[in-house]
């Protein structure tokens, strides 16, 4: 019993030390991220996906999911709102440039569903206009659902960051501001893209959540970074 308890206890140890050493990390960050976002000193480590860091902060209009790399690098954030009780609604998704092209959307959007599994949240969507996102979620399982003015078109990603995209049904103009901060490329075929819809919501897969992460709480705290109080997460 005693080998058992100091073994326990310096596991512990170990994982606060690993949670403090996320926190400081987070913390070197602030300086950087506070530029283009007033509230980045409020975020909070909750966790761990892969080799990313992640923590939550509040965010205009609900709160956002950050994740770093381990050298403090921002990878990505997703966008969330929790306007009605029990649900998770993804706004909106970002993805470094330097980032793209090695599945960090997909880690990312799993570490959501994640939480919400855990929490016990329904995860659902905004009307997705971002090609790239919606290529995302249809990787990830996700399941357009059903609007009139639905888009249907093919998406690829290319190495260098860019995203391209081929009309197939419908239509649908991006704005000078999307083509460039979302790097587009519209063109008349696509031999190797992925079949999407823009402008509709999208459901989850039915048996969503399983993605293997580390956490700093169980799942009544899941549940608070979801849809908890803004004031919940400042210190």
């Amino acid at each position: 019993m005693r080998v058992f308890l100091t073994t326990a206890f310096a596991m512990t140890t170990a994982l606060d030390t690993r949670w403090d050493a996320a926190t400081a990390l987070l913390a070197s960050t602030v300086p950087a991220r506070r530029t283009r976002d007033h509230r980045a000193k409020h975020a909070v480590v909750i966790g761990a996906v892969d080799d990313l860091i992640t923590a939550v902060q509040p965010d205009r209009g609900g709160r956002k999911l950050v994740f770093l790399a381990s050298d403090g690098a921002l990878v990505g954030e997703l966008g969330l709102s929790a306007h009605e009780p029990e649900t998770s609604l993804l706004r909106g998704a970002r993805v470094d440039v330097t980032a793209r092209g090695r599945g960090r959307a997909a880690t990312m959007l799993g570490f959501w569903l994640r939480l919400c599994r855990l929490g016990d949240v329904a995860p659902t969507t905004s009307r997705i206009n971002k090609p790239l996102l919606a290529l995302a979620l249809t990787s990830a399982g996700f399941v357009p659902l059903e609007a009139d003015d639905a888009c249907v078109c093919d998406v690829a990603s290319g190495d260098d960051g860019g995203v391209s995209v081929a009309f197939v049904d419908g239509a649908y103009s991006f704005s000078e501001t999307e083509r460039e901060s979302q790097r587009l490329s519209v063109v008349p075929e696509l031999v190797n893209g992925r079949r999407v819809t823009l402008h509709a919501n999208y459901a989850p897969p039915p048996n969503f959540g399983h993605a293997a992460v580390e956490l700093r709480g169980d799942g009544a705290d899941c549940r608070r970074w979801l849809t908890g109080k803004l004031s919940l997460f400042v210190e």
